[in-house]
């Protein structure tokens, strides 16, 4: 009977445990504004939160890099024309021979304020550049210019850790960041 006893508390206090829970859970998404402010000057907000507060404040393109595009060249008329004709939401860069070529913003920034991409629209692209810096590094590979298996310090000479870390561990984020930071590594 004790047992009994002690098995329906126990059963009570988890049913009001999860109860609790999924209130809390739902004011929450209730509650949850779509803009980031800081609720007191002393928050400190993360590199993305304070890029979203500040992006749509005042604009300033960067001077270096303007509004590219060639429509009389047949090659860029084609990326041109498919990135259109895909949808393509983003900005896009091409550079030949170290020259810009086509530099050009498609789609929108934010859907419901109509804001369109331009060439400067920056973007939150968390590990997405592993694919393309990957690429990059593989090309260079089959092109006999590096050895993903070297260290990074034989082509960056000041980057020294105790430890050699190859190109391909920090290509992978596979290295261990806090023990470099500590002098660990």
């Amino acid at each position: 009977m004790k047992f009994n006893k002690v098995k329906l508390v126990i059963h009570v206090c988890v049913l009001l445990f999860i109860i609790i829970s999924i209130a809390l859970i739902f004011h929450r998404l209730q509650t949850k504004t779509h803009s980031i402010e800081p609720i007191h000057k002393e928050t400190k907000l993360s590199d993305n939160e304070k890029y979203l507060v500040d992006r749509n404040k005042e604009k300033v393109a960067p001077s270096k890099l303007k509004e590219v595009y060639n429509s009389k060249d047949p090659k860029y008329k084609k990326i041109d024309k498919y990135l259109q004709s895909s949808l393509f939401n983003g900005s896009v860069a091409i550079y030949e021979n170290g020259k810009l070529k086509m530099s050009k913003g498609y789609g929108y920034q934010d859907f419901e304020k109509g804001i369109k991409n331009t060439r400067n629209t920056m973007f939150l692209i968390g590990s997405a550049q592993k694919f393309s810096t990957g690429l990059l590094l593989k090309q260079l590979e089959e092109e006999h210019k590096i050895n993903i298996n070297d260290p990074v310090s034989k082509y960056i000479p000041w980057f020294k850790t105790s430890k050699p870390i190859p190109l391909k561990d920090l290509m992978l984020h596979q290295v261990d960041y806090i023990n470099i930071i500590f002098k660990r590594l």
